[in-house]
């Protein structure tokens, strides 16, 4: 007789084929950062970016107190320079990030190296973990600048360091035609967003970039003015 009882009906979750506002937003999100993603281009070998990111070693960075077993990020690998540079300074506690596959792999293998394939504004890291974050010319390359500098914040201990480098929209070349410049800012600009993301700027200077042609590897006359600027981390925000 049992086998002649109706079976129970098993209820169907209803919702968990529906697209809730929360799911659509990271969706949305998600196509998003995949369309940045696909017009980031990697740096390739450039002795520019070479010569820059000695200079600014050896002219801002090198006597800014860092040790050797400080956690030091950086933004934005392109082809290790900055990371090298550590490595011959003989810093043993390095952190990279990228979002491009290619970069990851060219640099993950280096010693006293860890790799994370990520955007710069989520970044692997615990609060108040980093002793320094070098961030040269990628923060005009994030369409949220603001958010990333207020992650800087979160994963920086106090007394922290960032030393930006970034290009500023008065010069004669286009930023238009970068496909991955999306923040160029002005100067004021620039600075509002540091103070309201709870640093205070250490040092800042205006200078000009040579930039060559990827085809000639000429110089072009017109050359690139950025911001230099070295942030500290004084205190938590509210």
């Amino acid at each position: 007789m049992l086998n002649n009882m109706p079976k129970p009906q098993v209820k169907k979750n209803l919702t968990q084929n529906i697209v809730t506002p929360d799911k659509l937003n990271a969706i949305k999100f998600q196509t998003y950062y995949e369309q940045i993603v696909s017009e980031h281009y990697d740096e390739g070998e450039s002795g520019v970016r070479k010569h820059l990111t000695e200079y600014a070693w050896n002219n801002y960075l090198k006597d800014i107190g860092l040790k050797k077993t400080d956690k030091i990020v950086d933004i934005g690998v392109g082809s290790g320079y900055f990371v090298d540079l550590m490595i011959k300074n003989q810093y043993k506690n390095i952190s990279g990030i990228t979002y491009s596959e290619s970069e990851f792999e060219a640099n993950k293998n280096k010693e006293g190296v860890t790799m994370w394939c990520r955007d710069m504004a989520d970044l692997p890291f615990e609060d108040r973990e980093v002793d320094f974050i070098n961030a040269s010319q990628v923060l005009h390359c994030s369409v949220m600048p603001y958010i990333v500098l207020l992650e800087f914040n979160r994963v920086l201990k106090k007394g922290g360091k960032v030393y930006i480098e970034t290009p500023l929209p008065q010069q004669p070349l286009k930023h238009e035609y970068i496909r991955n410049r999306y923040s160029v800012l002005g100067q004021p600009q620039l600075e509002a967003l540091v103070f309201r993301s709870g640093f205070d700027i250490d040092w800042v200077k205006i200078t000009t970039v040579p930039v060559k042609n990827n085809e000639t590897q000429e110089e072009f006359q017109d050359q690139q003015i950025s911001i230099l600027a070295i942030l500290k981390r004084p205190i938590d925000i509210k």
